[in-house]
């Protein structure tokens, strides 16, 4: 049994050692901050309402 694994191991090694890389999964590349979250309304925009930009809490 233990030489079954050793061999199946083995063949497992080189087959990843043949196989090219672009045929295994890559890691999905992180989402951008969008400019849109320093915006925010102050009411809605049909009722008066006006777009204001954040302010940092160490601005003041």
């Amino acid at each position: 049994m233990f030489t079954f694994a050793l061999i199946w191991f083995a063949l497992l090694i080189i087959v990843l050692l043949i196989v090219p890389d672009k045929y295994f999964p890559k890691q999905k590349p992180r989402k951008k901050k969008h400019k849109y979250e320093e915006e925010y309304w102050t009411g809605l925009p049909w009722m008066g309402g006006e777009k204001k930009k954040k302010n940092d809490f160490w601005d003041d």
